[in-house]
């Protein structure tokens, strides 16, 4: 912004009248409007100015525009410069006066609009790609100076660019947009540190970081009882305690991000590790089986050798 000497400024209504204009003029205009209630500022207007003009006064208006047509001078919103026809103004390459967002974020499934405008003289045509080089605006429909994109029922994450070209020259303006999804479900869930009460969880996930928490589901196999829930973990590992010695568990992994819950992992099942007392019992029962199959393997070795020693009686008997 710039101050002027007062001496070539003349306040016409909603106008401000430069005369004997010089190059040094050149520059960003803003409207300034006060009261009691407080102080508004204007969007800047730039105004460019060659070395060698007319006496014609310029005149700056403040307005309202749509494209490159004033619709009225009654808010200074935005801006509009009049001037005559006979001035020889700069010409200028292609500049975004509201650049579109470098990034993005719509929910799955949303409609959402991005503006692009641009100026300089001439007025560039703006027109809008789809990441790699896809043209979204039709060739022979370019608009001059502004271009909106509108996008429908946002399924997929994308880069768009908004093109602003002259004979001068060309700028050019990414938008990532990404689209907002559920989770995708964790992988690679194993189970270790295994004992008779408790278990280690870890998995893997593609995008932790759009991860809110995480949700465990875990309940004893084959039967009829809900799942209970463990959640707010945010970490890729947790131990899930108080379970019961030497029972199959099943477990999966879910994760929540600020649309909900995604879908489950493959589930991972486990059978938690003995007690010392019922290792002990296991032991005895162990070694009293094996005695038992002796036992009985001894009497079987008995009667064998009965059998073949009233036979080996028998056969001597008859010499």
């Amino acid at each position: 912004m710039r101050e002027i000497n007062p001496i070539r400024l003349t306040y016409i209504l909603r106008a401000l009248q430069i005369t004997n204009s010089m190059e040094s003029d050149q520059g960003k205009y803003e409207c300034v409007a006060e009261n009691s209630v407080g102080t508004e500022y204007s969007q800047p207007v730039g105004l460019y100015v060659k070395a060698v003009v007319s006496q014609k006064p310029l005149l700056v208006f403040w307005a309202i525009i749509d494209a490159n047509r004033v619709i009225s001078s009654a808010n200074p919103a935005a801006f509009y410069i009049a001037a005559d026809f006979r001035w020889a103004l700069r010409r200028v390459a292609p500049q975004f006066s509201i650049t579109p967002p470098s990034f993005k974020e719509v929910k799955l499934g949303d409609d959402f609009n991005i503006t692009c405008v641009a100026i300089g003289s001439p007025m560039p045509y703006v027109r809008w790609q789809k990441d790699p080089q896809i043209d979204i605006t039709p060739e022979d429909q370019l608009p001059v100076g502004r271009n909106i994109l509108e996008i429908k029922n946002a399924q997929t994450s994308e880069s768009y660019t908004c093109i602003a070209a002259s004979s001068l020259g060309t700028v050019n303006a990414t938008t990532v947009v990404k689209v907002q999804s559920l989770p995708l479900p964790p992988t690679d869930l194993k189970i270790t540190e295994v004992t008779a009460t408790s278990v280690r969880l870890s998995w893997m996930h593609t995008t932790p970081s759009e991860i809110l928490y995480y949700v465990i589901h875990y309940k004893p196999r084959h039967t009829n009882q809900p799942y209970v829930e463990i959640s707010g973990i945010i970490t890729l590992y947790y131990t899930v305690r108080n379970l019961s010695p030497y029972t199959e568990y099943e477990f999966y992994v879910m994760g929540m991000n600020n649309l909900g819950r995604g879908p489950p992992s493959p589930s991972a099942v486990v059978i938690t590790g003995e007690t010392g007392m019922m290792h002990i019992k296991n032991n005895i029962d162990f070694y009293f089986n094996r005695f038992e199959e002796s036992a009985s393997a001894l009497a079987i070795n008995k009667r064998y050798l009965q059998k073949k020693k009233n036979r080996l009686m028998k056969n001597s008997s008859r010499f």
